[in-house]
């Protein structure tokens, strides 16, 4: 990721190139290796790296988002926008699941601290 922030992005790619080959079922390296592509203009590229990170982590909003973009890049709208309802409906799902579990477990701990 530190070779992404500076921009050098060929180099990111071989080096997530590498973990993906290690790490074939890392979805978050796929994410990666994708977004690298995606900075490259290699969009079709990006697409597949993106569908393997989802084929492991299917909720994973922002290789859905990222999808999306490189979908309208490569002009195929319709698609695209599919993929960012998907990736809206995913981030909003997790979100709520951490609100949820966040704040349940915060009114349960206030309950019994004020009842005990």
């Amino acid at each position: 990721m530190a070779l992404q922030a500076l921009c050098r992005h060929d180099e990111a790619l071989v080096a997530f190139a590498a973990v993906v080959g290690m790490r074939p079922d890392d979805g978050e390296a796929w994410f990666r290796h994708g977004q690298t592509l995606q900075f490259l203009d290699r969009h079709a590229e990006a697409l597949a790296s993106y569908d393997k990170a989802l084929v492991s982590d299917p909720a994973h909003a922002q290789a859905m988002s990222n999808r999306g973009g490189s979908l309208r890049d490569m002009t195929r709208l319709e698609v695209a926008s599919t993929a960012y309802t998907l990736a809206v409906a995913e981030g909003a799902a997790a979100y709520m699941h951490g609100y949820f579990h966040t704040h349940g477990q915060r009114q349960e701990t206030t309950a019994r601290t004020r009842y005990a």
